[in-house]
């Protein structure tokens, strides 16, 4: 008995992997797995910078980056949501007549204490 295979070609992902520390805290890490991948560095300050990406389901790939110090955690990605366009307040007639009176007696109020002396 015969058995007809279509022929293919195996694939192997690359992969690799590297990690050092010392120390002062220091560190770095990382791999690259094919469809995946990861890098990350601490410093001797504490800060720590990395980013990562991968395959999706959709067959795109997506990377983040991102960085933790003093000035907290913040993050980038190609796959984030975006926020909607804060949207601009509309005021009713009453509440735009009230806020021009407003802003012309601080107007006024502005205009008479830069004329008046200062007395000490």
């Amino acid at each position: 008995m015969a058995y007809n295979m279509a022929p293919f070609a195996s694939m192997a992902p690359i992969y690799s992997q590297y990690g050092a520390q010392n120390e002062f805290g220091q560190y770095s890490f990382g791999y690259n797995a094919g469809l995946s991948a990861r890098n990350e560095m601490r410093d001797a300050f504490g800060n720590v910078r990395g980013s990562y990406n991968y395959l999706d389901t959709d067959g795109k790939v997506q990377t983040q980056h991102y960085v933790a110090d003093a000035l907290g955690y913040r993050v980038s990605g190609t796959n984030l949501p975006e926020a909607p366009a804060p949207a601009v307040p509309e005021y009713t007639p009453e509440v735009a007549a009230a806020r021009a009176a407003h802003q012309a007696a601080h107007s006024e109020a502005a205009a008479t204490a830069a004329a008046t002396p200062a007395t000490q």
